[in-house]
């Protein structure tokens, strides 16, 4: 009798242990359904030491005065304004344009038409983004280029982890590089410079066309402020 009396309530705290833990557990399962995406990034940031890499320094870029002297170019479908003194160098080996001066080359590619693949693509990080922002390329880099990896925080919801997450994993720094965004109207661009040299991927808020200016300093360090007055002229031709 005291045995079967025993063995009832051996199962009966069983049950209660059972019970409690279950209790227990499902609090412990919703936060991490809940922080699911924080813990995936942890555990990658982790892996991979991203604390320790290196993140471009990133920024509008300043307002540029054209100087008065300057010539006005029409090159590769735009119309931009250069230094007077640089003359076109033919090339044979690349698609481009050359000008150049006794300090700097600027190469200027011929401009392309934004396809279809570019549509689409933009506008799936727009669904995906947070803030449902429209994006030109060089708008959509430049957010990736602004993210670090500090900015993650655990009061983030799922969507904003995984926007850190796609912006961490798609942004590609270089030691001494910098980034410099130029945003108004008519165009988007991006400015990367490393060294003495620089380029500008630019885009068209006014018709489907993207293209891109190289820039090498011939002799010293690379005039920026010659760089940013080239990138503030460019306009696209309409009569090309």
């Amino acid at each position: 009798m005291e045995q079967a009396s025993n063995a009832a309530n051996k199962k009966v705290a069983a049950k209660r242990f059972l019970l409690i833990a279950v209790i227990a557990l499902v609090p412990i399962l919703l936060l991490l359904l809940r922080y699911r995406s924080h813990l995936a990034w942890k555990v990658m940031e982790h892996q991979l030491e991203l604390r320790d890499a290196f993140e471009s320094p990133t920024r509008l870029m300043p307002l540029a005065t054209i100087p008065t002297q300057w010539r006005k170019t029409k090159a590769a479908g735009l119309n931009l304004a250069l230094p007077s003194d640089m003359t076109q160098i033919p090339l044979e080996d690349i698609e481009a344009l050359l000008f150049e001066n006794e300090e700097l080359r600027v190469f200027i590619f011929p401009r392309l038409p934004i396809t279809a693949g570019d549509q689409a693509y933009l506008q799936k990080a727009t669904e995906f983004s947070p803030t449902q922002r429209e994006f030109t390329w060089p708008s959509l880099r430049f957010e990736i280029f602004q993210k670090n990896v500090d900015d993650f925080r655990w009061s983030m919801t799922n969507k904003e982890v995984l926007w850190h997450f796609y912006c961490m994993n798609i942004r590609c720094d270089q030691p001494g590089q910098k980034v410099e965004g130029f945003f108004t109207n008519d165009l988007d661009g991006l400015l990367v410079t490393e060294n003495n040299t620089a380029s500008f991927d630019w885009q068209s808020n006014l018709k489907p066309y993207d293209g891109l200016l190289q820039f090498a300093s011939k002799q010293g360090e690379l005039n920026l402020d010659h760089v940013r007055a080239i990138c503030h002229s460019i306009e696209l031709d309409d009569n090309d």
